[in-house]
């Protein structure tokens, strides 16, 4: 497992144009990803309630697809890279954590292998993402670290970045909303507050994949095919949805 993604990440940051200082780092992520994965296979087990708790390769290879989906753009460093491999371990791992205890414990042992691994700590790493009364890394303030590939509407070439100002994701998204509905034939009347714009982020992210597929669980009117279209509208995708009906047979 080492060799083979250590070849991927290396090759990746040969690819990208990384700083030497920066691609150094690639052989830490390999091992504290493999070691977050033997991890959560461990503790993280299938109950009945829980039944999705099931960990194999796919997820490992889904954390270094990721990481190599970021290139070197002003302002990338060192700490943004580390703070790159943490968010795509939130993203494999922890969405899929149904309870407080579950992503407690993820936390706490992604926090552990920062510090083995790359010498830091998360309350220096996540400085830049507190707010208001924030000053310790914790599961609520994870929340406010999110990569995304749209942030710029004007770029030619969408570019992989982190999340530093969240009064401009708002508008970014408020107005690709506003540009969807102009072009739509069924336009969406949604008010995007933050957990909905961090639920089309991260389904923007996989959307952003090849081959990215992800299942959305949630209630009836969550707004989970809203975000999808939306995600893919602010992607450049097309869309195209199967339409049950009494009528649907082996033709359709």
């Amino acid at each position: 497992l080492s060799i083979i993604f250590n070849t991927i990440l290396n090759w990746n940051c040969r690819v990208a144009k990384y700083d030497s200082e920066i691609s150094s780092l690639s052989s830490n992520i390999v091992d504290a990803t493999l070691q977050t994965y033997r991890n959560a296979m461990r503790e993280l087990r299938p109950t009945p309630m829980k039944s999705h708790y099931t960990f194999n390769l796919r997820d490992f290879s889904r954390v270094i697809q990721g990481v190599c989906l970021c290139r070197p753009y002003e302002g990338f460093s060192k700490d943004t890279f580390i703070r790159l491999w943490v968010h795509e371990c939130l993203r494999v791992f922890s969405d899929r954590l149904i309870d407080e205890t579950d992503q407690e414990w993820f936390f706490k042992n992604t926090n552990e292998l920062v510090s083995i691994h790359f010498k830091r700590k998360l309350d220096e790493l996540f400085m830049p993402l507190y707010k208001g009364d924030q000053t310790q890394a914790n599961v609520e303030v994870s929340r406010n670290l999110l990569f995304a590939k749209f942030l710029d509407p004007n770029q030619a070439i969408k570019v992989y970045k982190e999340v530093s100002d969240f009064e401009a994701l708002s508008s970014t998204v408020d107005q690709y909303l506003e540009d969807y509905n102009g072009e739509s034939k069924k336009p969406m009347d949604l008010v995007m507050f933050m957990f909905a714009i961090e639920h089309a982020t991260r389904i923007a992210r996989v959307l952003a994949m090849p081959g990215g597929n992800m299942l959305l669980v949630g209630i009836g009117g969550s707004g989970r095919q809203s975000l999808t279209r939306l995600a893919s509208f602010m992607l450049e995708y097309g869309l195209k949805q199967i339409e049950l009906s009494k009528n649907y047979g082996k033709i359709e």
